[in-house]
């Protein structure tokens, strides 16, 4: 049998009238995949209930599936734009776009295409595994490191948005 991923942090990046707003759900400590899931959830439904209120759309954007397939692991989910069928993957539609031997990760496209900066000089998924076992230990660098990461993943999928819309 395999082994099971922890699943790390995840957060919102919340844009309106060109202010972005990170919200993060995590607990290091905790155990319960399904508690942290269901307040991001919870929330996202929130900020859509928000948006209908005062005559708003809401558009919920990601890089790749994970996010989508994960979130659906956790009913019951949220109703609308809130729902993870309804999000927009950004991947798909890179890939109509550019025409990259590098690859089309969001990693390569943010930096290279849409010009983002990672605070940290070397991100990425095994790193952030390592800052997760250490924040789970209590270090509070680790800890800043893995939110920081996750902050400027979501920022990055934003700043991928915003260079295909203006690569129209």
């Amino acid at each position: 049998m395999g082994r099971r991923r922890r699943r790390l942090p995840v957060g919102l990046l919340v844009t309106e009238e060109g202010v972005a707003t990170y919200t993060p759900f995590v607990d290091f400590a905790a155990t319960d995949e399904e508690r942290l899931a269901r307040a991001c959830l919870d929330h996202l439904a929130a900020v859509a209930a928000d948006a209908a209120a005062r005559g708003r759309s809401l558009l919920v954007f990601h890089y790749a599936s994970p996010e989508p397939r994960h979130a659906r692991r956790f009913p019951p989910l949220p109703d609308g734009p809130a729902h993870p069928d309804a999000w927009i993957d950004l991947l798909p539609l890179v890939r109509a776009a550019v025409d990259s031997r590098a690859g089309h990760g969001l990693k390569i496209i943010a930096r290279h295409g849409a010009g983002h900066v990672w605070r940290d000089t070397d991100p990425g998924g095994l790193q952030s595994q390592t800052w997760h076992a250490a924040a789970r230990e209590g270090d509070p660098v680790a800890a800043r490191r893995l939110l920081d990461y996750n902050e400027d993943d979501v920022r990055a999928t934003r700043a991928v948005r915003e260079w295909l819309r203006v690569r129209e």
